[in-house]
């Protein structure tokens, strides 16, 4: 199968010094909303989650998504990770006994659902599969699906990766500004393009082009790398090496691209509701 990856024609904007203070507040930074059912993938959205809450100085809406008998809030697992942010204002809630219906339909547009990701493998794993279409489908808030590599969950990558060319590059790209500025990281930009028998690889991408275009406009403190990738979409998400990769949900639903991201993709997923 033909892979190839070329960097598109652009010049970078001069990288320089960021500050959490110059976050745009419009977007992602309502409260963060979690849901921890006992596992230890939740846990890991839970940990993702309470640290996104104090980069962007919000609090944290914690539902209890397992069928347990004991109160979330004295889950010992938990109260470690909010010892070492002392900073953090965490609110305990049952999830009730419709917790996809409780969660997708209490946050307002501008919070951010963090859920744990089950990938590819069994549906035990995490929260429900269930739950993470109807977060997609229903809900009105931007999404995190927490998976992938240790290395990502944490943050270690430094990189931020927004995918365009569907047609709401804004959306998408706002929100990795303001992921980018919270999280000190890089910005890459990648249209995903995939090489078809008998065609060549491209010199000039437009949609590429027109994303630079935008990023010299709105944000000239960030410097960003732009890919015009030529593999298939599950190569390219399988080799991510970043924090977290944006994309844009779709019309009706989740999108292909965007089904093909939460199943394959080696870092966290945000998804913007455009």
């Amino acid at each position: 199968m033909a892979k190839s990856t070329i960097k598109a024609p652009v010049t970078q904007v001069p990288r320089r010094k960021r500050s959490v203070a110059k976050v745009d507040a419009s977007r992602l930074r309502g409260s963060v909303v979690v849901g921890v059912d006992g596992s230890s993938a939740g846990y890991h959205a839970f940990e993702w989650a309470a640290r996104h809450a104090v980069a962007t100085c919000t609090d944290l809406q914690v539902y209890d998504m397992s069928a347990r008998s004991g109160p979330l809030a004295g889950d010992e697992t938990l109260h470690r990770v909010l010892r070492r942010l002392p900073t953090l204002t965490a609110h305990f809630r049952l999830g009730g006994t419709n917790p996809v219906r409780t969660m997708t339909t209490s946050g307002a547009e501008q919070d951010i659902l963090v859920l744990a990701g089950s990938g590819h493998t069994s549906d035990s794993a995490g929260l429900k599969r269930r739950l993470i279409q109807a977060a997609i489908t229903r809900t009105r808030s931007a999404t995190v699906l927490v998976q992938g590599r240790p290395e990502a969950i944490r943050g270690e990558y430094g990189w931020v990766t927004a995918v365009v060319g569907r047609g709401h590059e804004v959306a998408v790209l706002d929100s990795a500004i303001t992921l980018c500025r919270v999280r000190g990281a890089q910005l890459r930009v990648v249209h995903l393009r995939p090489l078809l028998p008998g065609q060549g690889n491209l010199v000039n991408d437009s949609v590429v082009s027109s994303a630079a275009a935008y990023l010299r406009d709105a944000a000239p403190d960030l410097s960003a790398d732009f890919i015009l990738d030529r593999r298939q979409p599950h190569e390219s998400f399988a080799a991510l090496h970043s924090d977290l990769v944006v994309l844009e949900r779709g019309h009706q639903g989740a999108a292909l691209i965007t089904r093909t991201a939460l199943y394959h993709a080696a870092c966290p997923v945000l998804i913007v509701q455009c």
